[in-house]
């Protein structure tokens, strides 16, 4: 009878929490309704929230994956993720870190849409790597005004600089009853 425990016995276990806040040695603070992690380092959780400071980015998603081996995550329904006064919506967002304080590059994908003041950026996907986020999947750049269409948008982090390859730009006249 003793070797029907054994399976029991030698299995790691699968932790599961409801309403689960944990807070990481950064000081970022990982919320989520619920969370799951299996004995070989995969985590997943549902409506997740990353928050850390004003330097930091804060994330959101209906659902994500974690593995913690790999140091990706990945993160699927209504994603939104803010730095400063940047906002990104997307459908799905993929984070390969550098290590556990760093994001080394990230991968949002489905109905991309950056804003960051009046500006405001779509296209199919966005990646961010090495301070520049690149636009590309039919990238559109607009003031409310002016739009900017290319094969690729590049925005580099920090700077009040755009690079645009094979670029139209649709500028309105001024009307002769405004000059």
């Amino acid at each position: 009878m003793w070797w029907l425990l054994c399976p029991l016995a030698l299995a790691a276990p699968s932790i599961t929490a409801e309403g689960a806040r944990l807070k990481l040695e950064s000081g970022a603070v990982v919320t989520a309704d619920s969370a799951q992690v299996t004995p070989d380092g995969v985590g997943a959780a549902t409506g997740v929230e990353v928050a850390h400071d004003e330097q930091s980015i804060t994330i959101r998603a209906d659902h994500t994956r974690w593995d913690l081996s790999a140091k990706t995550s990945e993160m699927t329904g209504s994603v939104q993720a803010t730095q400063g006064d940047i906002s990104l919506s997307c459908d799905r967002a993929t984070l390969q870190y550098a290590d556990k304080h760093t994001i080394d590059r990230a991968v949002a994908k489905g109905q991309v849409v950056v804003t960051r003041g009046g500006y405001r950026a779509t296209g199919d996907q966005a990646v961010l790597e090495e301070g520049r986020v690149t636009l590309t999947g039919n990238p559109q750049l607009s003031d409310g005004r002016s739009m900017m269409t290319g094969t690729q948008i590049v925005f580099v982090v920090g700077e009040e600089a755009v690079e645009c390859e094979g670029c139209t730009l649709t500028v309105p006249q001024r009307s002769a009853a405004t000059q």
